[in-house]
Parts: structure tokens; sequence; C-alpha cells
């Protein structure tokens, strides 16, 4: 029922991204790994995970890998769409909050919740960048209704989750929209993969 779409740059984080996944997949789920350019060790640790982790390499590029995640989407196979970066994870009930708003609420468009090291997304229910990243967007795989990961308006090609998500939005009826206040990751916000499982929300 859900894709989850995995850029990667082939940080040795991505095995604990991934086993936060595997630990929740049902029939019917999959992750998807785009590694930017060759990326034999991510190739290996995507092949530990049998079947339902299937690897693609797209790229190089080294732009946030949106790229990637636009590959990932052409390729999913899930009824929805979700998205996580490769040095952040899910937290143990994070896939099943999102199975529970889908069965609550289907169709719709769904913003979670994230927790980093030293900051929390959201805080507003206001779709703005600072708001909006990947790992908390869910969504129908509607590829008539889908947006596309590009560069971005912020500094260094970043943003381009905001964008993904705005374009989308505003390719659904008024309304569509709904705002889950539960996390369901936690996140590395340096991108270093240094930041640990332990510790409360």
């Amino acid at each position: 029922m859900i894709s989850i779409v995995i850029p990667t740059l082939g940080r040795p984080t991505l095995k604990r991204t991934i086993e936060s996944i595997a630990q929740s997949l049902k029939d019917g789920d999959e992750a998807i790994v785009v590694g930017d350019g060759p990326q034999p060790g991510a190739r290996k640790i995507a092949g530990e995970f049998g079947s339902s982790c299937r690897y693609f390499e797209h790229g190089p590029t080294g732009i946030w890998g949106h790229d990637q995640r636009n590959f990932g989407i052409s390729k999913a196979t899930g009824e929805y769409l979700a998205f996580m970066d490769d040095d952040d994870w899910y937290l143990p009930r994070g896939l099943e909050k999102m199975r529970d708003a889908i069965r609550s609420d289907p169709g719709k468009l769904f913003l979670f919740r994230i927790r980093y090291l030293k900051r929390v997304i959201w805080k507003k229910k206001v779709v703005v960048h600072e708001n909006v990243c990947s790992q908390i967007i869910l969504v129908p795989n509607r590829p008539d209704r889908l947006g596309r990961w590009h560069r971005g308006d912020l500094p260094n090609g970043r943003g381009g989750d905001f964008v993904f998500f705005n374009e989308t939005l505003r390719l659904w009826p008024e309304g569509s929209l709904r705002w889950i206040d539960s996390y369901v990751a936690k996140g590395d916000c340096a991108g270093h993969g240094k930041a640990t499982q332990e510790g409360p929300l």
C-alpha cells in the first residue's frame, strides 16, 4: 500500500533507515532506494532486506536527492507515497500511524511531524518552507496530481520538499490536506548520521 522512496549518497546510516522501515512493512508496502549515481555500499545494504526493498541508481546529481525522489516515484507501485532520507528513521509506530490516517481519511494528503536534534517540524499548520520536509509527507500515488522535486528557492538548492508538496497541494481540491499531530520520524538535521535512536520524543 505504501511505497517509501529513499534517495541515498551511500551513507552508512542507510541500514538504520531501512531497518526502521522493514520492521513495519506489510504486504504491498515497499522501500525504494535510489542511489545518486553508483552506490555499491547502498546496493549491498538494500540487498540484505529482500524483495520488499528495491534498489535503483539515477544520476549522479548531488542535488539533495531531488532527482532521485522523482525517479523513485516513477518506480513506485504502492497506493501511497512516503519519503525518507538515508540518515533519518521512522519511529516504531511511524508507518502504522500513516496507515491509521489512510484508514480514517482515505484519498487525502497528509503532513505528520518529525523531531530533529534541536527542532521539530511543524509547529504551526501553515504550508511554508519551515513546516514541510520529505519525511513527514504522505500522498496518494496519483501521477496526474503530483508535483516534482526541484532545486527549490533556498540556498544550495534546498526547499525542494516544500516545492514538491506545494505543487502537489495545488493539484488537489481545496480541503484535501490533513495535518496529523503525531511524530512519525526522528532525524539528523546535520546530515551526518550522528543522531541516535535513544531518548524520548
